[in-house]
Order: structure tokens, then sequence, then C-alpha cells
């Protein structure tokens, strides 16, 4: 729950293209960090994975953890191409600090390299 008041929920659930009537498949929000992000670029696929994986397991429940990791895994590494063709240089940067799904501590943003990055998006975006 915590991590949700970092996302525009209205943008993520397709509400506020439906309202203003957009029409193009462009990322609409900007390049931003919550600080779950300074660990691993997709906490919501990270924090499934965990609810998933410490659950009491039968087969059926283990058949259904490896295909939800399966697709949490390969879902992200696609939502990254997105997001590389949206943000560009900026993403590829902040891929190269922070790891996808699964938190490596000895590879953490800083909240001045975050800062950084986040400056460096809105530069690009204002021309």
């Amino acid at each position: 729950m915590y991590s949700t008041r970092f996302y525009d929920s209205a943008e993520f659930l397709g509400f506020r293209q439906i309202s203003e009537q957009e029409k193009n498949v462009e990322d609409q929000e900007t390049f931003k960090l919550s600080p779950l992000h300074h660990f691993v670029r997709h906490p919501w696929y990270f924090f499934a994975l965990v609810m998933i994986w410490t659950r009491d397991m039968n087969s059926l429940m283990l058949v259904s953890a490896i295909l939800l990791s399966l697709y949490f895994i390969f879902g992200s590494r696609l939502e990254e191409r997105k997001l590389i063709q949206y943000h560009g240089k900026v993403y590829r940067e902040y891929m190269n600090h922070v790891p996808g799904v699964f938190p490596l501590p000895w590879k953490i943003l800083s909240h001045a390299q975050a800062q950084k990055l986040m400056h460096s998006a809105d530069s690009n975006n204002r021309h």
C-alpha cells in the first residue's frame, strides 16, 4: 500500500486517458523514482513474488508460483523495452544502477543519484 502513493493510479488504470480522451500510447507520466525504486526497478513485481513464494505450497500452488514468476520476470523485460523507448538514456542509466526484480545490497541508488536522474529526465522533457 505504501508504494501506491508514488504512482498516478488514474494513469496506471487508464481512467485519466479515458477522461481526457487520450489516444497516444506513449507514457504520459514523467520519469519519477519512489524510495522503493532506489532498491529495485520493479518493486510491485518483487513484492508479488515474495507473497507468492512465502505461501504454503502444494503441487498446484507450486506450478502456479512458477508460472506467475515467469510472467513477472518476462513481463518486466517487456515493460523495460517500453520504458527505454519513453525515457531513453535516463532509463538506461537507471538500469545500470538498480537491479530489475530482485534487490541486490551492493546496487542501491542513492538519493543524490535519483535526484540527478530525475533532473536529467526533466531537462530532456523540456527540449
